[in-house]
């Protein structure tokens, strides 16, 4: 039995990389600030930070499964639409 190693590398842009990274940065010094202060206001930036990556995720996952080279599955583009409208309906309907 051979040992097989997998391999899995993510490629990201330097714009997407520093928002990652300053997400990261504000919910740590959200994080911060509630310990040191002891309150919990303001637990409210993690969630929109969430709620304003869903879309993001949706528009990464579309350019890289749809370069001009390939052509388009019409069920992928179908599902990501659904996925990302039944999300965005919520949102509204919840307030």
């Amino acid at each position: 039995m051979t040992n097989q190693k997998i391999k899995f590398t993510i490629e990201i842009s330097r714009a997407t990389f520093s928002l990652v990274l300053l997400s990261a940065l504000s919910c740590i010094l959200l994080i911060i600030r509630m310990l040191e202060t002891k309150e919990t206001t303001g637990t409210f930036l993690i969630w929109n930070l969430f709620l304003a990556w869903i879309p993001l995720f949706f528009a990464l996952i579309a350019r890289r499964f749809f370069r001009p080279s390939n052509k388009p599955n019409s069920f992928l583009i179908y599902s990501l639409l659904a996925s990302w409208h039944h999300k965005s309906s919520a949102a509204w309907t919840a307030r």
